[in-house]
């Protein structure tokens, strides 16, 4: 017929191509691979205490910093800790967790 048309195999071959470049593209749901996760929980930042907390007192922005690794509580629930008595003496340094907090 026409000088731009594909014959049959032409077609199927170029069908095929489209499959493999969709294969390719993947769902666009992205994963992260197990080795990504150890890598971005060293490198995010969890709330720790910047200075020594008795037993009894509040947890207030003079006495949290942000530091890595991620093995305390996460930044953003920031304004979740904040105000809440800690339960037990709290070291400098240390990162806080739920359980030391009521």
């Amino acid at each position: 017929d026409h000088a731009m048309s594909l014959d049959p195999d032409e077609l199927s071959s170029f069908v095929n191509d489209i499959r493999s470049v969709e294969a390719a593209l993947g769902d666009g749901k992205k994963v992260l691979h197990s080795d990504e996760i150890d890598i971005q929980n060293s490198a995010r930042r969890s709330i720790h205490t910047s200075k020594f907390i008795a037993s009894g007192n509040k947890i207030e922005m003079n006495n949290i910093t942000l530091k890595r690794p991620n093995v305390g509580i996460d930044p953003r629930l920031i304004k979740d800790v904040l105000g809440k008595t800690v339960i037990k003496d709290i070291k400098v340094d240390t990162p806080i967790t739920w359980d030391m907090l009521k």
